[in-house]
């Protein structure tokens, strides 16, 4: 009887360590999780790791957007020309600069800034397409404040 308890106890040990590791491996190579916080409700959580990506990948990619943008306001600097011989380049450069902004994934913490970045392209762009240098001047400086209130942008 004493050696099979002994068994017993130690095929029970052996299963709760296998379904232990299990747990581990998977909240550890899962991008996402589920946990419950005090009250007992569930939210999903993204691992820690993969969230770090998530967000270096998009500081670089929106760095690239933004720098891109700034070369050619600078290279093209606001003249009358701007409303006339490079307004459909500036459309479609806005455009293109907008979808690129789109198709990236958003980190929680940069959600206010993706979601400004995005209207003030889309107000730059209504500003071309209107031919309205108020407005262009305008989303250009709300731009330009965006990438001082994040200093990496620059």
């Amino acid at each position: 009887m004493k050696k099979e308890k002994i068994v017993f106890v130690s095929i029970v040990v052996l299963v709760t360590v296998i379904i232990t590791g299990i747990v581990v491996y998977k909240v550890n190579n899962s991008d996402r999780f589920t946990t419950a916080d005090k009250t007992g409700d569930k939210r999903e959580m993204i691992n820690p790791a993969v969230q770090k990506k998530i967000q270096g990948d998009y500081e670089v990619e929106l760095r690239a957007i933004y720098k891109k943008y700034q070369d050619k306001w600078q290279e093209r600097a606001f003249d009358d020309k701007i409303l006339t011989e490079q307004k459909n380049d500036w459309i479609e450069f806005l455009g293109e600069a907008k979808n690129q902004i789109l198709a990236l994934t958003v980190p929680g913490q940069y959600r206010e800034l993706h979601l400004n970045f995005v209207l003030d392209i889309d107000g730059l762009l209504n500003g071309f397409e209107r031919g309205d240098a108020t407005a262009i001047v305008d989303y250009n400086k709300k731009i330009s404040q965006l990438a001082d209130t994040y200093n990496w942008l620059k």
